[in-house]
């Protein structure tokens, strides 16, 4: 990470092993972290490793998962939803809300819905993100919403994108297929 700080990147993806000097360094330069926490999550393949790799990593993730965590919170990092979700069997594309609830056990739900739309799109330099004149109204319409686990696109009433109004159920058979619930 340090090499990616100095080389002046705009974002830094994953931010394994974070430590407050460099978290100090990240928020002066203005750069944005995104832990793409969901990528992370157990995956089942992983018991096929050999015992000591598959123990170094866990152990890596886990720090991820609370000190890298902690140290970003703590410190005010602009933190960003990342979109490594890669679809699989397993773990099928349109799921990426989790990362949305990963992120809220760390930031609160506001904090996570924030890191998913208007700082996300600071950090990529486009104007969207926002309710707010002279912003796209490109909207996405939930039912009732209490937790980030309710953002799951089987929640999902209506989008509007560009003027059309999309509907939900439509939508995910055009594009999901058949997607099972997780």
């Amino acid at each position: 990470m340090a090499n990616s700080i100095d080389a002046g990147v705009d974002t830094l993806e994953h931010g394994l092993g974070l430590n407050e000097e460099l978290a100090k360094e990240i928020k002066r330069k203005g750069i944005c972290y995104v832990p793409t926490l969901a990528t992370y999550e157990v995956n089942p393949k992983i018991s096929k490793l050999r015992e000591e790799i598959r123990e170094k990593r866990e152990e890596l993730i886990s720090t991820h998962f609370t000190e890298d965590m902690r140290i970003a919170v703590s410190l005010g990092l602009k933190i960003v939803a990342g979109t490594d979700f890669v679809g699989s069997s397993d773990r099928p594309h349109g799921m990426n809300y989790k990362e949305i609830v990963l992120l809220s056990k760390y930031m609160g739900f506001s904090g996570s819905l924030s890191a998913s739309t208007s700082s996300a799109s600071e950090c990529l330099g486009i104007r969207a993100g926002k309710i707010e004149e002279g912003y796209p109204a490109d909207i996405t319409v939930f039912g009732e919403v209490k937790t980030a686990e309710d953002l799951n696109p089987f929640n999902v009433k209506y989008t509007i994108k560009g003027g059309v109004v999309y509907n939900a159920g439509s939508l995910r058979d055009t594009f999901w297929g058949t997607i099972k619930r997780s």
